[in-house]
């Protein structure tokens, strides 16, 4: 699922955006919710700060200092 800030009312990081996420898709628990996304602060440590896995979208492989990352979203499909 996909959600915006615009629709939720929360802009990332905030702790109600990924709360509201949560409550949308009917889950209690940080653990529960993986986040995916291309930028660092609001998509990888924002999160991750909160509790919740994260990975960061790095499609052109800047980001070394960040363990959990893909390049692509077909990665995401790969490894399950």
């Amino acid at each position: 699922n996909v959600f915006a800030s615009s629709t939720l009312g929360y802009r990332k990081p905030a702790p109600e955006f990924f709360a509201a996420c949560l409550a949308r898709l009917g889950l209690q628990e940080p653990g529960e919710l993986l986040i995916v996304g291309d930028d660092p602060d609001n998509d990888y440590f924002g999160p991750r700060q909160l509790g919740y896995p994260a990975l960061l979208l790095d499609r052109r492989a800047r980001r070394t200092d960040v363990t959990d990352r893909i390049s692509s979203l077909a990665d995401l499909v790969e490894s399950t």
